[in-house]
C-alpha cells in the first residue's frame, strides 16, 4: 500500500515537468520572427538572397531597444531580405532556447563578427519542422555537433557560406554578438567554403 501510495505521489509530481521542459525550450523575444511564423516570414525566406559581408551587416543602424520592444511580430526593413554571406565560422553551441548559435568572422578581419542561429524544427511551425531538422543534422554532420549551453570554439575556423533572413536582436552579452544585435535568424543555407 505505502510503495503505492509514494508511486502514484511521485507520479503526480513529476508528471507535468515534461510538458514544461518541452514549454521552457523554445524562445519567447521577437520570437515570431525569428522562426518565420510572423504574417511576412515565409514570402520573405522565399526572396532570393542577397550578396552582404559580415562587415556591412554590422555596420548597419539597428532599431532602438524601444522599438525593438514594441516589433514582437513586426519586422524592421533590414529584416525584409534574405542574406548571403562568406564568412568563417568559429563557434557554435546550443542555447537553452534550443537553437543553433553560430558564431561567425568576416574573412577580411576575423575580430568581427555576427550570430546566426538555426532554430529547433519543434519550435516553428509544423510546415518547416523538418527543414530546420535536417539543417540541424547537416550543420552538426559538416561543422560538427554543438555543446549544450557553452561556445564550443572550432580549432581552426572553418569558410562556409550562410544564408539568412535578417534579424536585430536584443543585446544581452552574447557570445559573438555584433555591436548592433544585427544576426541570420534564421539560416536557411549553410555549406562549407566560401559564397561562389
Amino acid at each position: 500500500m505505502r510503495k503505492a501510495l509514494t508511486t502514484s505521489l511521485l507520479f503526480w509530481l513529476f508528471a507535468p515537468l515534461p510538458s514544461l521542459a518541452q514549454h521552457a525550450a523554445c524562445g519567447k523575444e521577437r520570437w515570431a520572427v525569428k522562426t518565420l511564423r510572423d504574417s511576412t516570414g515565409e514570402q520573405i525566406a522565399a526572396k532570393s538572397s542577397v550578396a552582404a559581408h559580415v562587415a556591412e551587416l554590422v555596420a548597419t543602424t539597428p532599431p532602438t531597444r524601444s522599438a525593438l520592444q514594441a516589433a514582437t511580430a513586426r519586422r524592421f526593413p533590414q529584416e525584409q531580405s534574405v542574406y548571403r554571406v562568406s564568412a568563417l565560422v568559429i563557434g557554435d553551441k546550443q542555447e537553452t532556447d534550443s537553437d543553433f548559435h553560430i558564431v561567425l568572422a568576416d574573412p577580411a578581419n576575423a575580430s568581427t563578427t555576427l550570430i546566426a542561429e538555426i532554430p529547433s524544427g519543434s519550435c516553428t511551425a509544423v510546415k518547416r519542422r523538418r527543414f530546420f531538422n535536417d539543417l540541424r543534422a547537416q550543420f552538426a554532420k559538416d561543422f560538427g555537433k554543438p555543446a549544450q549551453g557553452r561556445l564550443r570554439k572550432l580549432a581552426q575556423p572553418v569558410a562556409a557560406c550562410v544564408t539568412g533572413v535578417g534579424f536585430f536582436d536584443f543585446l544581452h552579452g552574447q557570445d559573438g554578438v555584433a555591436p548592433n544585435g544585427f544576426e541570420l535568424h534564421p539560416v536557411l543555407s549553410i555549406v562549407k567554403g566560401p559564397c561562389t
